[in-house]
């Protein structure tokens, strides 16, 4: 992920949405399927997602590949 402001939410739809906080367009989207996202944490370097559901713990690297 780039260095401009970024937005991260979680819907029923168990799509994770990283949005461009300036235009309001979704930037990119991760897959979260099988259960309900609980709540997200963003590390303080922007590096990471660490994304919790029922009985699960994920955590994503944001870093480009």
């Amino acid at each position: 992920m780039s260095s401009e402001l970024i937005l991260a939410t979680a819907g029923y739809d168990h799509i994770i949405r990283f949005w461009d906080a300036s235009s309001g367009m979704t930037k990119t989207t991760i897959d979260f399927a099988g259960t309900q996202i609980n709540k997200m944490v963003l590390s303080n370097d922007g590096k990471h997602l660490a994304v919790a559901a029922n009985n699960l713990v994920k955590v994503f690297d944001l870093r480009p590949e």
